[in-house]
């Protein structure tokens, strides 16, 4: 009898940490959900919160799929439309847009104001 319950309770055991290991792993693996990464296009507007560089991402902030920034045509930085990478745009990507940030281009993925 007393072989018996060793038994049963080992087996008991053994199915605890089983499913405590598996629930762990399931933990792990689990994505950001607070920020999920979206997809697609989305405006940033240039608001020098680091310093004046273009080139900083840390510089924009993410306002969406519509530029609610309220530019116009001017010479002053004022929104890039880029891929959503969350709240700053991805820095390979506002690299490719320099020259025409660069040379006072207003285009469809960058706008200025005065």
């Amino acid at each position: 009898m007393k072989n018996l319950i060793k038994k049963y309770a080992l087996a008991i055991i053994a199915v605890l940490i089983a499913g405590t290991s598996l629930t762990a792993a399931g933990l792990n693996k689990s994505e950001n959900k607070e920020h999920p990464k979206a997809t697609g296009m989305v405006w940033y507007s240039f608001d020098q919160h680091i310093d004046s560089d273009p080139n900083n991402p840390s510089n924009y902030t993410r306002l969406g799929t519509s530029n609610t920034a309220g530019c116009a045509q001017g010479s002053a930085l004022c929104s890039i439309n880029a891929s959503d990478n969350g709240a700053t745009p991805d820095a390979t990507e506002l690299a490719a847009l320099q020259t025409a940030i660069a040379n006072g281009s207003q285009t469809s993925q960058v706008t200025f104001k005065n």
